[in-house]
């Protein structure tokens, strides 16, 4: 399962900056080496994947930089979608910072799409296989 996640670069900085009180520098030169590893701990602590209402690890891939926005890779190993029946995500990136935040996620499975805006409120969406 291939999970590509994209936040605001200054918004992103912002959350580490006032959650775990550093300052990562993102898509500078300066960047601080432990910049990567506070994204996967932020990203493990406010995004999650369930598979028949069961949480499922993912690993942290790595990251790129596109003008503003930074891509965050994930996967999920060892998922035989064809024996699930449902699969969930539930995505808090940036709702404790920003009370308005939308965070929008596609799912697309055999040819089915299926796309949600998640809010604070409202965090969590789900497609039946």
């Amino acid at each position: 399962l291939q999970i590509t996640s994209r936040i605001f670069i200054d918004d992103l900085e912002r959350v580490l900056e006032e959650r775990y009180e550093i300052d990562p520098e993102l898509a500078t030169k300066k960047e601080a080496d432990f910049a990567e590893a506070y994204i996967e701990k932020y990203l493990r602590a406010k995004f999650s994947v369930l598979l028949d209402d069961q949480p499922v690890s993912f690993n942290f891939l790595g990251k790129r930089y596109d003008n503003d926005v930074i891509i965050c890779y994930l996967e999920v190993l060892d998922v035989n979608l064809s024996q699930r029946s449902s699969i969930a995500v539930q995505n808090e990136v940036l709702t404790d910072l920003f009370e308005d935040q939308k965070n929008v996620v596609h799912i697309k499975y055999l040819g089915k799409k299926k796309s949600f805006v998640l809010i604070k409120e409202n965090n969590k969406g789900m497609l039946n296989l």
